[in-house]
Formats: structure tokens, C-alpha cells, sequence
């Protein structure tokens, strides 16, 4: 959106990215339902990445 003073439309596949560009926006009533979707989504990423973070430590260390 090169010369384009507002951003039309952005597809973001992921949650985290896509709520620090909510975040960044200025608040407005129809951000709101987005921003909750949003960050339960990036909680939920956070979660499932500190999960397998921690399967990964598990496999070194012999656990099952």
C-alpha cells in the first residue's frame, strides 16, 4: 500500500503479529471484538509454543 495514507484490508496468518497491528491502531468501536479475539488467540499460541517447547526439553532429558 505504497502512497496509501489508511490500510485497507491485511491478511495476517499469525495471531501475535496480527494483535500488535490491532494494538497499534487507534481504538475504535469495532476494534474491540477483534482485539478480544485476537488476544485469546495469542494466548493460546503462546501457550501451545511454551508446550512444545517444554516436550522438546522432556526429549532430552529422557522423559516420556
Amino acid at each position: 500500500a505504497v502512497g496509501r495514507t489508511s490500510l485497507a484490508i491485511a491478511a495476517i496468518t499469525d495471531a501475535r503479529l496480527a494483535l500488535a497491528l490491532v494494538k497499534a491502531l487507534p481504538p475504535k468501536p469495532e476494534t474491540t471484538q477483534a482485539l478480544e479475539v485476537l488476544t485469546g488467540k495469542a494466548a493460546k499460541a503462546k501457550k501451545r509454543q511454551a508446550e512444545a517447547k517444554a516436550h522438546q526439553r522432556n526429549l532430552k532429558k529422557g522423559k516420556k
